[in-house]
């Protein structure tokens, strides 16, 4: 029994140090854990906080999308002697030329803004990357530039994950799709995007897939998508109804 114990004894100072070692390193990978929690937390909260100044700007800033770079360059009422042309005339190239740098100011927020939103949708995934990158979107797609659009959607689609805006911006890249006449990946996307439970838009969607094949007299897959629509979507109404009229005047086509 003593030649146990002491076998026992002699074991467990022999392993002291390993087993110190190991407390150790458990105690460093907890210490590193909690330190790593608490720096994605900061880091979290720091991009909580730039996505929402980005917001604000984007919103600041929205109502000149579709105006930025142009100028309002009609003349003002004409005067009726030579000197109050004059001085009409002064106005009018002084709030002209007002106008204009106007609107250069605009430009150039608007092409800052969509820079820092690039940037801070390229350095994670999740909800506020894709959220980043929407907003992205509709810039390019106020200014009709839809391949850049449609590859802003799609990156949104990508980084969002499983959150709602995944559908949504599948849904976007498919218009922006359908708008540059790429009518096959515009129905991609539509498909895509109602693999989704719980889209709110998914009536809508299914709508636009029947639309584009009912356009391009494909008649039997115009018929099978509105179908679905109403099987699948009964209780939208809106777009329920659409599709029963669809479906009625191919029929009297076909016949």
């Amino acid at each position: 029994m003593e030649n146990e114990q002491k076998t026992i004894g002699d074991f467990l100072q022999e392993r002291r140090g390993f087993i110190l070692g190991t407390v150790a390193a458990l105690a460093a990978v907890v210490i590193g854990i909690s330190a790593f929690l608490l720096i994605r937390d900061a880091l979290e909260k720091k991009a909580a906080f730039n996505l929402e100044n980005l917001i604000t700007h984007y919103k600041e800033l929205k109502p000149s999308f579709d105006a930025a770079g142009s100028t309002d360059t009609t003349d003002t009422a004409a005067t009726t002697n030579a000197a109050d042309d004059t001085v009409a005339g002064a106005t009018d190239a002084e709030d002209t030329a007002a106008a204009a740098s106007a609107a250069d100011d605009k430009k150039a927020q608007v092409e800052k803004l969509l820079e820092d939103l690039l940037a801070f949708a390229g350095k994670s995934s999740g909800y506020m990357p894709a959220s980043a990158y929407s907003m992205a979107g509709s810039i390019y797609a106020a200014r009709k530039d839809w391949a850049a659009a449609e590859e802003a959607y799609l990156n949104s689609a990508k980084k969002a994950g499983k959150t709602f805006l995944a559908p949504v911006s599948y849904f976007n890249a498919a218009v922006c799709a359908e708008e540059a006449g790429k009518t096959d990946d515009a129905r991609a996307y539509w498909t895509k995007s109602l693999s989704y439970a719980d889209f709110p838009l998914a009536a809508r969607a299914q709508f636009s897939l029947s639309r584009t094949f009912d356009a391009e007299g494909k008649t039997d897959e115009a018929l099978a998508a509105y179908r679905l629509l109403i099987e699948k979507y009964e209780k939208e109404e809106e777009w329920t109804k659409l599709a029963h009229s669809r479906i009625i005047t191919l029929e009297q086509k076909g016949e």
